[in-house]
């Protein structure tokens, strides 16, 4: 994800995005193309001194030009597309880890970006919340027509929420395919991980 971004440089090989190879931008292109992404964090890095409102509006204050009113209220636009109407001035220590991760959301795409990267979406959550956060995903993806970049190792999470799958071991992508041939793959690496078996080519250390 850092280098998808810009914020590390690989060693060798190209990033493209819309068909420019962003290895080559300067430091002041780069920042330009980052406001096409947002960010969901894996711990959702909100700031608990500032109320929820003021954690998703922090990207607008910052980069957008809005006056405060037209700010709060597309805050207030991307809390209900989360489902979460009402927690404006809450602060993070009274919401639980679910409703955090969907703040973390709202703040991904309060600047309507193209592109959303999520990291671990659905580590620490248990079942039905994590299901809430992929639905939320799928539904975000098609309302607001963005691409989402997920990493995880919830391979259920995967398989639900992926057009595309890949799957990187070693440092390499050994697999790439749709979900229904990721679950036919004879790829003994792919299989041992999404059936979750110890004995494998994957060694546990």
């Amino acid at each position: 994800m850092k280098h998808i971004t810009g914020l590390l440089k690989p060693d060798a090989g190209e990033i493209f995005f819309e068909d420019k190879d962003i290895t080559q931008f300067s430091r002041k292109k780069l920042f330009k193309m980052r406001m096409n992404f947002g960010m969901l964090f894996q711990a959702s890095a909100l700031f608990d001194s500032m109320s929820v409102g003021e954690n998703v509006a922090l990207p607008l204050k910052k980069h957008s030009g809005k006056d405060d009113d037209e700010i709060q209220e597309i805050v207030l636009d991307k809390l209900r597309l989360v489902g979460l109407a009402g927690i404006y001035d809450k602060f993070p220590a009274e919401l639980s880890g679910g409703m955090k991760k969907r703040v973390g959301l709202a703040r991904a795409v309060v600047m309507d970006p193209q592109v959303v990267l999520y990291d671990e979406p659905t580590t620490g959550l248990d079942p039905i919340m994590a299901d809430v956060i992929n639905e939320l995903i799928k539904s975000l993806q098609k309302e607001l027509s963005i691409t989402s970049v997920v990493v995880t190792h919830d391979i259920g999470s995967a398989l639900k929420i992926a057009d595309h799958v890949a799957m990187l071991y070693g440092g390499k992508i050994i697999f790439e395919g749709s979900p229904r041939e990721t679950q036919e793959t004879e790829n003994e690496i792919v299989r041992q991980f999404i059936e979750g078996r110890a004995e494998g080519p994957i060694k546990a250390v």
